[in-house]
């Protein structure tokens, strides 16, 4: 029998081991560079951009009101983000090494956390699968999606605090503050309540049990509702009708005044408005093509842990009927599943705890909250503790029959596709254009459109847009893209796709805008003025549609209107020298010389070097040399 300073070294020797394991594994992710969504979380969102704005994470009217922060609320994400800016500035790298960093920690707690609760060797065989596992990949290599990596941090953290209160009954108030935030990290924590009590279930520990599950669940309770009070005015899910009791709850708690109350960045990157709604939100209004298409995805799951062979990234979703046969064959693997997992529970096997871990945290996204993405590989970086626990476990219980060489070898496999399938994240191009495109949705598709016709390979993406919009007939931003593109060689398709979008998403300014666009171009003056005054009414922040409506009315010798369009736009140009420049072609145009002259200057004390102004100053200098 080892000493208890013997059984710590050992223990300590592990643990290290699984976290330097995770450490090498993702070594090779940071020189990657910022990709899919971390374009719109990180680069293009105002608030993570200046440190300072970590003020704001501590003033409570952040929490007390909306506002409109991308992001707003998850403030631990947001807060980490901002260290990240003010450790790194903009490299990408150090963004990555925070995220790496995380997952080691992440792998150390499955490693404590194992040691608690399973025998043997079962915790160290958990933490390296957690460490090497290639699920873990997308939460990890997207900066976008380090949310899962501290959602989980804290699920660990506060399950830890709830059985180390078996001995000291105050550190249930730690697990309730680490479900707090968890849950500000992302709302998939809220499964830690659930998690304490299958610990409670699975490893009963019967002293000062109902005192101590009496007062986790009246603090817990406490924070989930302080929880959401602030998230419920601040979710929406785009295109996605709510149930009659998701409406009232939002109704219940959207009583604050609306409005930003704190001096935040500006958040206007362009005019905005939601995105379609994807493809396959009917199935929220079905219950039986609900249940079916969710246990397909559970079996999908359930296969990439198994056998992680294939990952892409945004994945598709195949709606699925309990009267077709893969509809029934997915809902009998999920009862199956399901059966055998609570059977192993009820029985008290340490692999039981494992499998009920899984379905546990996989009740987030299985649909009882409608969610844009319903099926996405990062949901499994917590589910994916439960699957390396009961794999430890079982492992533990038959290894007089597999030979360490053999686990050893699996582990080694994942790890060397997990090393692959970190350099898949280096760009945009290598995530999207190496895909498996059996795998992909339309929004994917799309993605690729944008990324090959940037290559130069248009008739490549005119046949991604055309997959796009053929996998998903309602997808607006599709038609409008395909619309656009063949403005130059089809005008009469052109203008039926583009026509075909604004009706999908009526109140999308930027389709009133192309639209307009098309219309002008093909000398339609008076439907090009109507799409761009529908545009500025929809949102009268549109600059662009400001100018160019400003630029019709020039054009048809409405000189009034193109001036008070041309002033509108100035007035929220702020750095943007393109509004100047325009409002300057119009006053030299109609003899201003002077006037014209100011703005191209003011045009260039907001770019340095703007060749459009820098140009009409030395026109203007040319004419009075003369």
């Amino acid at each position: 029998m080892r000493s208890p300073s013997a059984e710590f070294s050992r223990r300590l020797f592990e643990g290290g081991l699984a976290a330097c394991a995770a450490l090498l594994v993702y070594a090779n992710s940071l020189p990657n560079g910022f990709t899919f969504d971390d374009h719109a979380l990180v680069e293009n969102n105002a608030f993570v951009q200046d440190p300072r704005n970590l003020k704001h994470l501590a003033d409570p009217r952040f929490y007390l009101r909306p506002h409109a922060v991308t992001a707003g609320s998850r403030p631990i994400l947001l807060a980490s983000l901002l260290v990240d800016r003010a450790l790194w500035s903009g490299n990408a790298s150090g963004y990555h090494l925070s995220s790496v960093l995380l997952h080691a920690a992440n792998t150390a707690w499955v490693y404590v956390l194992g040691a608690m609760l399973l025998p043997g060797s079962s915790a160290l065989v958990a933490a390296l699968a957690f460490a090497l596992h290639p699920a873990a990949t997308e939460a990890v290599d997207a900066v976008a999606f380090r949310s899962d990596l501290l959602a989980a941090f804290f699920v660990f953290a506060g399950l830890f605090a709830y059985l180390r209160a078996r001995t000291a009954p105050a550190l249930v108030a730690a697990s309730a503050l680490a479900l707090g935030l968890g849950l500000l990290s992302k709302e998939s924590a809220a499964v830690l309540p659930l998690l304490a009590g299958l610990s409670e279930w699975s490893f009963p520990e019967p002293a000062g049990r109902r005192k101590r599950m009496l007062a986790a669940a009246v603090l817990y309770a406490a924070v989930g509702l302080a929880f959401v009070s602030f998230w419920t005015p601040r979710y929406g899910s785009f295109g996605i009708e709510f149930s009659p009791a998701r409406r009232a709850l939002q109704r219940a708690f959207a009583s604050a005044p609306s409005g930003e109350v704190l001096p935040l960045p500006p958040v206007r990157g362009g005019a905005k408005a939601p995105p379609s709604a994807p493809s396959w939100t009917a199935f929220y209004s079905e219950y039986p093509a609900w249940a079916a298409t969710l246990a397909g995805a559970v079996a999908g799951y359930a296969g990439r842990l198994a056998w992680p062979s294939v990952w892409v990234v945004d994945r598709g979703l195949a709606v699925l009927r309990p009267g077709t046969f893969r509809g029934a064959a997915a809902l009998l693997f999920a009862l199956a599943m399901s059966a055998g997992a609570i059977a192993l529970a009820v029985r008290r096997r340490p692999a039981g705890f494992g499998a009920a871990w899984c379905l546990v945290a996989l009740l987030p996204v299985s649909g009882l909250v409608p969610l844009v993405n319903p099926v996405a590989d990062r949901y499994l970086y917590l589910v994916l503790a439960g699957f390396a626990w009961a794999l430890g476990a079982a492992y533990e219980r038959f290894r007089k029959r597999i030979p360490w060489a053999l686990a050893a070898a699996v582990l080694a496999a994942w790890g060397a596709r997990t090393f692959m399938r970190n350099l898949d994240w280096r760009s945009d191009e290598t995530l999207f254009l190496n895909a498996p495109e059996p795998a992909l949705s339309p929004r994917a598709r799309y993605t690729r459109a944008v990324l090959l016709s940037r290559l130069g390979d248009l008739p490549g993406a005119d046949r991604e847009l055309k997959a796009a919009v053929t996998l998903h007939p309602g997808f607006a931003e599709g038609w409008l893209a395909l619309g656009t593109s063949e403005a130059g060689r089809d005008p009469g398709a052109a203008r039926e796709h583009l026509e075909l979008a604004v009706s999908l998403s009526p109140s999308n300014p930027v389709f009133r805008f192309a639209l307009g666009g098309l219309h002008a171009a093909a000398g339609r003056s008076v439907a090009a003025l109507e799409a761009y005054r529908e545009a500025v009414r929809l949102d009268p922040d549109y600059v662009e549609a400001w100018v160019n409506l400003g630029a019709l009315y020039r054009d048809l010798k409405r000189n009034r209107e193109a001036e008070e369009a041309y002033r509108r736009a100035i007035a929220l140009a702020g750095a943007d020298p393109v509004p100047y420049v325009s409002y300057g072609l119009f006053l030299e145009r109609t003899g201003r010389r002077d006037e014209a002259a100011a703005y191209y200057a003011a045009a260039l004390s907001r770019r340095k070097g703007y060749p459009p102004a820098a140009q009409g100053l030395d026109r203007l200098s040319a004419l009075r040399r003369r």
